[in-house]
């Protein structure tokens, strides 16, 4: 069995389609007893032929209602049915039996139908009132399985009452663990006919239910004993509703009454922290016992639609997956980025030294050795001497203003040199005046 969901027959957010003359009551009035349908809310048929139709999805469904003194006004006759089955006629042999512990009270949180188990589908449950007796409808629990049928496919419906209803926990559940001495037992004015009787405070004990969800309702009854001996009950509760979890304490005190009163909403509390799971401490506060019957939550909303009682793990897992992902991109990103751009400063320094080593060094003509003129002491005697070049220029160009046939030869040491390149060179010196002054002498080789 999966979640059990309970829905209130008044439910906007549900899908109920009411068709007749149905009426919606706070409770059924009775001058000796308090009913205290769930949520102080039901719904009577007016005549017969009212229908009632609700659609859900899940495995299992459950009708609950009260009678109104059936041993003086019987019992209502009313047919159930889910989808296209044959319709089950309540108090018959094919449908469910009614056993009330006084057939001449009120009593509420009577099982009027339960289904067959159903495969995990949509399905519709379909409530036909034939008249007799004045029929009541208070609540559903709807058994919601895995959740979500085989191909994946719900209606705006099945959203709704996966969104929103609120999940019962009845006080046999293994989620509620006891310690002290607490009583089990059996009564049909009790939800699922079960309840738990409490110790008295000098015995001591308590009862703890954990849950994660946005609210919290405890639901139960008093004794009768103690009520008519005048000693009102009180419970003390705990939770860590406080910001970062902090402990509060909260504490209910029964009425005076005659009689004791059942399915009380012992203690209720709204606008819990979704992040993180809650613990509910019951204990009692006097030596009046009371009943603990059943608790209710509204437990945390998912993205897909469905119920959980914990964190959602798989937001918590893909948020960690992705944000791993994301670092290792990043890292990937800056080791491409620094590896492209240390190769490209190595590829700069290859073409910078390939350039540099493909290129002829320029001349620096700066540092040009220019010739000076060689000047024989014997070709002119007593006279200004005549230039004879050097052996040329130290690997620069020849001076423009000279032909090619006058470059230095590499055997200008003949005499027959240095009168020809005498004779060129002498309209750019001074000749001195008296050509006979020569000797005739052949100038030194240079």
């Amino acid at each position: 069995m999966g979640k059990l969901l309970i829905v209130d027959d008044a439910d906007p957010t549900q899908s109920f389609t009411y068709r007749g003359n149905w009426q919606q009551q706070t409770t059924v009035v009775d001058a000796n007893t308090n009913t205290n349908e769930y949520n102080s809310t039901v719904h009577k048929s007016g005549s017969g032929g009212d229908t009632m139709e609700f659609r859900f999805q899940g495995i299992g469904i459950s009708v609950y209602g009260t009678l109104d003194h059936p041993g003086t006004n019987g019992v209502p006759d009313a047919t159930f049915a889910v989808d296209t089955d044959t319709p089950v006629r309540f108090n018959s042999s094919s449908g469910t039996t009614v056993t009330v512990s006084d057939p001449n009270k009120i009593t509420s949180h009577v099982l009027l139908y339960k289904s067959a188990v159903l495969g995990q589908a949509e399905h519709v449950l379909r409530i036909v009132s034939n008249g007799g007796a004045s029929f009541y409808f208070d609540y559903l629990t709807v058994d919601i399985g895995t959740g979500v049928p085989a191909g994946g496919n719900t209606t705006s419906s099945t959203s709704d009452l996966m969104r929103n209803g609120n999940v019962i926990v009845d006080d046999r559940d293994t989620s509620v663990s006891y310690t002290g001495t607490w009583t089990d037992t059996t009564s049909l004015q009790e939800y699922l006919g079960t309840t738990r009787l409490s110790p008295s405070k000098a015995n001591g004990g308590n009862a703890t239910f954990q849950f994660s969800g946005q609210s919290i309702s405890v639901y139960g009854s008093t004794d009768v004993s103690a009520q008519s001996g005048g000693n009102p009950t009180k419970i003390q509760f705990m939770l860590d509703d406080g910001e970062n979890g902090a402990i509060n304490q909260y504490s209910y005190e029964s009425a005076a009454s005659t009689n004791g009163i059942y399915h009380i909403p012992f203690f209720t509390k709204s606008g819990l922290a979704t992040d993180r799971m809650h613990t509910l401490v019951v204990t009692p506060a006097n030596d009046s016992p009371f009943f603990l019957d059943y608790f209710v939550c509204t437990p945390v909303e998912t993205s897909g639609g469905g119920a959980t009682s914990g964190p959602n793990i798989g937001i918590i897992v893909g948020a960690a997956v992705g944000g791993v992902a994301v670092l290792f991109l990043l890292f990937c990103a800056v080791f491409l980025w620094r590896r492209k751009r240390r190769q490209r400063v190595v590829d700069g320094e290859r073409r910078r030294r390939g350039r540099f080593s493909s290129e002829k060094p320029k001349q620096d003509h700066s540092s040009m050795v220019i010739p000076r003129p060689f000047y024989s002491n014997t070709e002119y005697a007593g006279s200004q001497p005549q230039m004879v070049p050097s052996n040329g220029f130290s690997g620069g160009p020849v001076p423009s203003n000279r032909s090619a046939q006058h470059q230095p030869q590499q055997h200008h040491q003949h005499p027959q040199y240095h009168q020809q390149h005498a004779q060129h060179m002498k309209p750019a010196l001074a000749v001195p005046a008296n050509p006979s002054s020569n000797t005739g002498s052949t100038p030194p080789p240079a």
